[in-house]
């Protein structure tokens, strides 16, 4: 190892598993400068780390590509460590509290993978300006005295959407998006999913079955306002589509909708569509008591 040159041994030392990465300052001076003037380590799992560590990797480390962080509630670590490290391709982050969370991953000019769990969204617009975002994955928000369902987080959305546009993959969970924002969905979404939204209606399936034609994946789950119309729409518009999971939208209570979707789509193999058990049900009485090559197609996803 010693005989190998500098670019060489980087590359090496980029890739060590994220446990090991404290110990190789200790091994000899060439390799703790190393990682303090020129590694990028590839990932770095923070979680791992004891509070001491943590310091150790804010304060020491070269740069960093992805990082995962999801058990310490230290905003003030979780603030220098986005202040120091502006050139994160990937974040998954929990728990991170500080109105200004948005303001420093905002700075990731970077960034396509961004996974947040209960992160402090006040100013969600600043996520606009990571224009290489590609997948985006919201898990309930943190914000002062209210609750993720109030109009500000729809409004500093609405930029994201229209400035992101290489995001593919949306996920939202217990995020109240209404149909205003879903008419900006960006045209390039692969992979939608919906989970516990109140406010949604069936138009903002619609714009995504006038929006996403390349749309391969949908789940929609606990939305309270979706009804059948807006399946009817997703199979109008999202002929690519290859899995959907649709279950308890109390709104959808015909089968049809989903002989529908079917016909039209290309959810075909087994396990590609995800229904109530009511609703299963009636489908496959209605698939054998009506032979026929949509019959066959219906009888092979279960």
């Amino acid at each position: 190892m010693d005989n190998l040159p500098d670019e060489i041994l980087c590359m090496i030392l980029s890739r060590v598993q994220s446990w090991f990465i404290p110990d190789l300052i200790l091994v000899c001076r060439r390799w703790k400068r190393l990682c303090s003037e020129r590694v990028s380590f590839k990932f770095v799992n923070m979680d791992q780390y004891h509070i001491d560590l943590q310091k150790y990797i804010i304060q020491d480390l070269f740069q960093i590509e992805n990082v995962f962080w999801t058990k310490s509630k230290n905003d003030y670590f979780k603030e220098q460590f986005f202040t120091k490290y502006q050139n994160l391709k990937s974040i998954t982050l929990k728990e991170y509290r500080s109105p200004r969370a948005m303001t420093l991953i905002g700075k990731q000019k970077h960034l396509s993978k961004l996974i947040l769990s209960r992160v402090n969204m006040t100013k969600t617009n600043e996520l606009a300006n990571c224009k290489n975002l590609s997948s985006l994955t919201i898990d309930h928000e943190y914000r002062e005295n209210s609750m993720s369902s109030l109009p500000e987080l729809n409004e500093e959305l609405k930029p994201v959407f229209q400035n992101c546009k290489k995001l593919c993959s949306l996920k939202l969970i217990s995020i109240n998006v209404d149909d205003r924002v879903m008419s900006m969905v960006p045209a390039k979404m692969t992979r939608i999913e919906i989970v516990y939204n109140s406010t949604m209606t069936d138009l903002s399936l619609k714009h995504i079955s006038t929006r996403c034609h390349f749309l391969q994946s949908i789940t929609l789950h606990y939305n309270y306002k979706i009804t059948d119309a807006g399946i009817d729409h997703l199979a109008m518009g999202c002929r690519e589509l290859v899995y959907a999971k649709i279950t308890m939208n109390f709104g959808i209570d015909d089968y049809r909708t989903f002989v529908n979707l079917i016909d039209r789509t290309k959810i075909c193999n087994r396990g590609s569509l995800q229904i109530d058990n009511v609703l299963k049900n009636r489908l496959l009485e209605f698939s054998n008591s009506s032979p026929s090559a949509l019959s066959n197609k219906i009888l092979n996803l279960y």
